[in-house]
């Protein structure tokens, strides 16, 4: 599976899991674990300890509405938009390029009450 993400990495570029999956027969989750962990083991280990500090991967499970949800997303991109537009002169000292992953990912409705446990 990772020889599958490099190889087509290497000759396509950048791609986000989502986009990878189905060229290496996989779901976006699976692809995802698997980028994560080369971040891992050939990235993190040369890092400054201010940097690793700041690195690694939050699983957060909620109850929310749509609705809800939506103001949540929007937020997150409003909060990341300055960082994303800011121009390569205004970045201050030390800036370096780092990776944010997202993933919504809405459960079944499953439960009496008509939403997914917590």
């Amino acid at each position: 599976m990772r020889l599958a993400i490099l190889d087509h990495l290497q000759r396509h570029g950048p791609a986000t899991a989502t986009q990878l999956s189905p060229e290496v027969g996989a779901s976006p989750s699976v692809t995802s674990w698997h980028l994560p962990r080369q971040w891992m083991a050939d990235v993190e280990p040369h890092l400054e300890d201010e940097w690793r500090r700041l690195g690694g991967l939050a699983n957060t499970r909620v109850v929310i509405a749509a609705g809800e949800l939506a103001r949540v997303e929007e937020e997150i991109e409003r909060v990341l938009a300055p960082y994303v537009t800011r121009a390569a002169e205004d970045r201050p000292a030390g800036s370096r390029r780092v990776r944010l992953l997202r993933y919504v990912l809405p459960e079944a409705v499953t439960g009496p009450e008509g939403h997914g446990g917590a």
